[in-house]
């Protein structure tokens, strides 16, 4: 849907670039870029990352995991520029990391994330949860 209204809005004006940013055969990163075709030049608007790990994703989309890979990033790209899906929210990269259950590390605060549970430490004072 939203590549349909960038074309009805646009129509060969807009450009989208993929780009394999890494693929280790575990996981994929793949670079999407939304550009302004002006004349000779191309303009860049927006662009959007994905990464995905042949470990986490469900069954029926290993087999294509660049796929789904690009289609994340021409969709965070797409959001980027403003046309966004079925939510008006991106999440910030520390909202990916909770919601896989990861460590976000920052200067002086690490917060660990389960489903479960939510652990905040500051290096200098005790842990406590949220």
């Amino acid at each position: 849907l939203r590549l349909r209204c960038l074309r009805e809005l646009f129509g060969s004006l807009i450009t989208i670039r993929s780009k394999i940013v890494q693929n280790d055969g575990e996981s994929i990163t793949v670079k999407a870029e939304v550009l302004l075709n002006d004349g000779d030049n191309q303009i860049l608007l927006s662009d959007g990352y994905a990464n995905k790990n042949i470990n986490f994703v469900k069954p029926f989309l290993k087999s294509s995991l660049l796929e789904f890979c690009q289609t994340s990033a021409w969709g965070r790209a797409l959001g980027n520029l403003g046309l966004l899906g079925d939510t008006d929210v991106i999440p910030s990269a520390e909202e990916m990391l909770l919601a896989q259950g990861e460590t976000i590390p920052t200067s002086n605060i690490t917060v660990n994330a389960s489903a479960e549970n939510v652990v905040v430490e500051k290096e200098d004072t005790d842990a406590f949860s949220g």
